[in-house]
């Protein structure tokens, strides 16, 4: 689970990615109004890392033991 700036929210791991996903989109629109986003974020994996984002933050998970 993660705490997210966005939406100021615990997220998912895969909330999160879709929040990134997004995010990137708007940018890549806004900033290439003619350009393809599905061809740009396969040539950026990499943005999907949720540690390289500040506007995530990991929520300490406890465990419990049977």
């Amino acid at each position: 689970m993660y705490y997210s700036d966005l939406s100021r929210d615990e997220v998912t791991e895969t909330e999160a990615h879709m929040q990134i996903i997004e995010l990137c989109e708007r940018w890549y629109n806004l900033a290439h109004p003619n350009g393809d986003f599905v061809k740009y974020f396969k040539k950026h994996p990499d943005l999907l890392s949720i540690e390289q984002w500040p506007c995530f933050m990991k929520i300490g998970e406890t465990k419990t033991v049977d």
